[in-house]
C-alpha cells in the first residue's frame, strides 16, 4: 500500500517497526495478546517449562469481561469510544463467547452480525441495497461509520478501533484495490488524527495460499505490519522520538502493544506524556503481563529479548537460527539422537498408540546440526 504508507509517513511522520512478531497463530490469539496482554494458549512444556499452561484456559467458555481489556482503560476515562470489525468477530471467531455488552459507545457490529447471522433473505436484501448496490464493500461501510464518528467528537478525547479482516485475509491483492481508498481517508483526516498516537498494524501476516508456502511468505506471516505515530506536538519530543527510532529496529511483539497503549491510557498522562524514561510495568499489570515480555515501544527498550524472553513459539519466532555441523560421532550428538528416539516411543506411549505401533530403535546418524 505505498499510497498509504507515504501519506503516514508525510502527514504523520509515522515509525515502521521492522523486527514485529506475532505471537499466537490466528487473530484471536493475538487479539487476547494485543488488548489484555493474556496469553491463550498453551506453549510447549519442554521450552518454556512452569509457565507453559494457558494463562486464561476458558476464554472461549466465559468470553471475556469489559474491564479485562486496555480498551477499558481509556472509555473508563471519558474517553469517546468506537469500535468496529468487518468480520465478527477477533475475540470470538468461531464460536466463543465475547464481550457481555458493547465494550465503547459506538459499536460497529451490528454492520456485520445483521446482515451475515440473520438469513439468507436478510444477507440479499443488504448485498442490493446495501453492499453491491452501492457499490461499497464492507470496509466503506466501516470507514465510513468511523469518519462520522472523528467529525462528530471533534475536540473530544476519543479512542478508535478499527479490525478489518475481508481485506486481505485470503489474497494478499486485496490490499492493492484499497490502497487509494485508505491513503485519502488519513488525508482527510490529517486534523481529526493530528492529536492522537496511531497504530496501522497487522495481527498476522496472510495465512493462506501459495505465496504463504514459500520461505518469504512463512516469515511475513510471523513479522506482521506495525507503523505508529505520536501526537503532533510530541513530535518535537526528542527523547519519544529517540526512543521509537531505537525500538523500531528492536525486536517487538504484540505483547508490547498492550503495553503501549496501557502507556498511554494510564501512564505517561501521569507526567503530561512528557517524560519517556524506561518503565517496568510489573507494578501496575503483574510480573507475566507487565514482566519482561510487554514493554512500552514508546520507552527505551535496552536490547532485543529473545523469543524464550517474549513467550513466542519457535513456530512463529522471527529470530533466525544459527546451525553448526558437528562431527556425527561426537558422544553428545549420539545421546542426543537416542534421547530423540526415546522421546517419540514415550509420546507414542503415552497417546495409546504404544500396542499399534513398532518401537523405534536408533540405527544411526547421518548428519548433526
Amino acid at each position: 500500500m505505498a499510497k498509504t504508507n507515504q501519506v503516514l509517513r508525510q502527514f504523520y511522520e509515522a515509525t515502521t517497526f521492522y523486527y514485529h512478531n506475532k505471537i499466537g497463530r490466528n487473530s484471536r490469539q493475538n487479539a487476547y495478546g494485543i488488548f489484555s496482554g493474556t496469553r491463550i494458549f498453551d506453549l510447549n512444556a519442554n521450552r518454556f517449562p512452569g509457565k507453559n499452561n494457558s494463562e486464561h484456559p476458558e476464554f472461549c467458555k466465559h468470553g471475556i469481561k469489559i474491564n479485562e481489556t486496555v480498551t477499558y482503560d481509556f472509555t473508563n476515562q471519558t474517553y469517546a469510544s468506537i469500535m468496529a470489525e468487518d468480520w465478527p468477530s477477533m475475540f470470538t471467531y468461531p464460536n466463543c463467547h465475547g464481550f457481555p455488552k458493547a465494550p465503547t459507545d459506538h459499536y460497529g457490529s451490528a454492520l456485520v452480525l445483521r446482515p451475515t447471522k440473520s438469513g439468507e433473505e436478510v444477507w440479499k436484501d443488504f448485498n442490493t441495497h446495501f453492499y453491491k448496490g452501492e457499490c461499497h464493500e464492507y470496509y466503506h461501510k466501516i470507514m465510513d461509520f468511523v469518519d462520522k464518528f472523528l467529525d462528530e467528537y471533534k475536540g473530544f478525547s476519543k479512542f478508535v478501533l478499527v479490525w478489518l479482516s475481508r481485506i486481505a485475509h485470503n489474497s494478499a491483492s486485496g490490499l492493492y484495490r484499497t490502497d487509494k481508498y485508505f491513503s485519502k481517508f488519513f488525508r482527510k483526516n490529517v486534523e481529526n488524527l493530528n492529536n492522537s498516537f496511531l497504530f496501522v498494524m497487522g495481527d498476522h501476516g496472510l495465512r493462506f495460499g501459495r505465496f504463504r508456502r514459500t520461505g518469504t511468505g512463512y516469515n511475513e506471516d510471523n513479522n506482521p505490519l506495525l507503523m505508529v505515530a505520536v501526537p503532533q506536538y510530541l513530535r518535537s519530543n526528542e527523547q519519544l522520538i529517540l526512543n521509537l527510532k531505537s525500538n523500531s529496529r528492536r525486536h517487538t511483539s504484540q505483547y508490547d502493544i498492550y503495553a503501549t497503549l496501557y502507556d498511554i491510557a494510564r501512564y505517561a498522562r501521569k507526567k503530561s506524556f512528557q517524560n519517556w524514561d524506561e518503565h517496568d510495568f510489573s507494578e501496575e499489570l503483574g510480573k507475566v503481563r507487565g514482566g519482561i515480555r510487554a514493554r512500552s515501544l514508546l520507552r527505551p527498550i535496552q536490547y532485543d529479548r529473545t523469543c524464550e524472553e517474549m513467550e513466542i513459539p519457535d513456530q512463529f519466532c522471527i529470530c533466525e537460527k544459527q546451525w553448526h555441523v558437528i562431527d556425527i560421532h561426537d558422544e553428545n550428538v549420539m545421546k542426543a539422537a537416542q534421547f530423540t528416539v526415546n522421546a517419540i516411543n514415550n509420546f507414542l506411549k503415552k497417546k495409546g498408540a504404544g500396542e499399534k505401533c513398532e518401537i523405534l530403535h536408533l540405527k544411526e546418524v547421518i548428519i548433526s546440526i
